[in-house]
């Protein structure tokens, strides 16, 4: 697939402009792309194996129609251990936030829980951390004015599988294998990810996503694209708009560039619901490397 030759922040900018045009937007594409674009900040540190050290990330549902979902880099603090996203869905009525932290750092626990406490959800937090912090870290919390979503990194030695039997969720593990199978041509290891737990800090219904960055490691050809297209489809997605927006992305990507990094399935009160498909722009940056978000 062909690179774009123009620079980085060209790039960007005509990447959100035809990634609008192609999720159906119309004549608000324009409009659309330049505000998300002077949402972005670029920066070399925060490198995960999810972002790549982007600025600037894709996501893609099933099931569901074709929608622009957009993970948009905010800056970082902390020396690169604490970034800040801002999750856009074009059309969609409100915004989300997230925090991604890097590392065993006491700032993850500590802004996770007054989310919590501004959501009224601390008692479920609690309830979860309980089970989940001692065999993991938490990575991530996604945020807006009215729920929360936290997720927990497993650590090195700890499967997966082990993680979801001591939840009362051992089922899961092979659903999850025989929904990744096709789309890895392997079968995942449950102690070699990295995987993730998240949680919706929600009253009601349990709501839970496994997630893996393995996915970065699946070669980056034709059929990659094509595996999730008839993998969304199967699903009850859009696999032609997934498939273009893949190879959208890509062309504005260096050669070799990692674009598929990261999933994640969805399973409420224990029956699969849906999967969320992260693509990365990749902007690299000699003499920066790349960190594990262990």
């Amino acid at each position: 697939m062909s690179t774009l030759n123009i620079d980085t922040d060209e790039r960007v900018q005509s990447l959100l402009f035809h990634s609008a045009l192609l999720s159906g937007v119309g004549a608000d594409a324009h409009q659309i792309a330049n505000q998300l674009y002077g949402d972005c900040v670029a920066s070399d540190i925060g490198r995960t194996c999810i972002d790549g050290g982007s600025r600037l990330m894709f996501s893609l549902i099933t099931p569901g129609s074709r929608e622009m979902r957009v993970l948009i880099r905010q800056g970082s603090e902390c020396g690169g251990a604490v970034t800040h996203w801002l999750r856009s869905n074009v059309g969609a009525a409100e915004t989300a936030r997230s925090i991604t932290f890097h590392g065993e750092i006491e700032t993850a626990w500590s802004e996770t829980l007054t989310i919590a406490q501004m959501l009224g959800l601390e008692r479920r937090l609690r309830a979860y951390h309980a089970v989940l912090g001692p065999l993991s870290r938490i990575y991530t919390v996604m945020y807006t004015a009215h729920c929360a979503r936290v997720g927990w990194q497993i650590d090195r030695g700890w499967g997966v599988d082990k993680v979801l039997a001591n939840m009362g969720l051992p089922r899961l593990w092979n659903q999850t294998l025989d929904l990744l199978q096709p789309l890895f041509l392997f079968t995942p290891s449950a102690t070699v990810g990295p995987w993730s737990i998240a949680h919706e800090l929600a009253h009601g219904e349990e709501i839970v996503r496994i997630g893996t960055s393995a996915w970065a490691r699946v070669s980056e050809d034709t059929g990659k694209s094509q595996r999730l297209a008839a993998l969304i489809n199967q699903l009850g997605g859009d696999g032609r708009y997934a498939e273009a927006l893949y190879k959208l992305v890509a062309s504005a990507s260096p050669a070799n560039a990692r674009i598929g990094r990261a999933l994640e399935i969805e399973f409420r009160q224990g029956q699969f619901t849906g999967m969320e498909f992260y693509l990365s722009l990749s902007e690299p940056r000699p003499g920066v490397r790349s960190i594990s978000p262990n």
